[in-house]
């Protein structure tokens, strides 16, 4: 009797408790916060520094191409604020940059706290 409420307690912690525990951490931690923020954050990059970018590149090269000769004043002054844009974008770049830095080292310190295979998680 004894044997059969031991066994049934191990395989009852260790399976359910323990697989289902783990199974729900690593799912939230890999589908959730893997998956949808590096979406979140790779469409955030893709749109501010592909589009805008380009955006700001063509609009600058049109003006200073164009309307150099027409308006020098005008020019110098338009060109200094996208200028001031252009930096803008690229301390965004860079603070998302170092912010997914941080989540992968974070992602990394946690699989080696469990002891789990990065690749192996992950596919």
């Amino acid at each position: 009797m004894s044997f059969f409420i031991c066994h049934f307690f191990i395989c009852h912690l260790f399976i359910c408790h323990f697989f289902i525990c783990h199974l729900f951490i690593y799912h939230l931690f890999i589908c959730h916060f893997f998956i949808c923020h590096l979406f979140i954050c790779y469409c955030f990059i893709c749109h501010f520094l592909i589009c805008h970018f380009f955006i700001c590149y063509c609009l600058i090269c049109h003006l200073f191409i164009c309307h150099f000769f027409m308006s020098y004043f005008f020019n110098v002054i338009f060109l200094y604020v996208i200028f001031l844009y252009v930096i803008f974008l690229y301390v965004i770049f860079y603070m998302l940059l170092s912010y997914m830095s941080t989540f992968y080292m974070s992602f990394f310190y946690m699989s080696y706290l469990f002891n789990v295979n990065f690749f192996y998680v992950l596919f």
